[in-house]
């Protein structure tokens, strides 16, 4: 929700303890790459009025 929302402290935040539990950065910008797919994905959805089957 935070890289979404595009909170800047917050995402400092969450890439140091990344970073100090040993993830790289290419490893951490592949994460938010899949953040930003997910999240496109759940606007796309949103707009077309895709709903998940129950």
């Amino acid at each position: 929700m935070t890289t979404i929302n595009n909170c800047e402290m917050c995402i400092n935040n969450y890439g140091k303890e990344l970073h100090e539990s040993g993830f790289s950065d290419p490893q951490i910008v592949e994460i938010l790459a899949v953040i930003d797919l997910v999240g496109s994905m759940n606007h796309f959805n949103n707009g077309m009025l895709i709903k998940p089957p129950r």
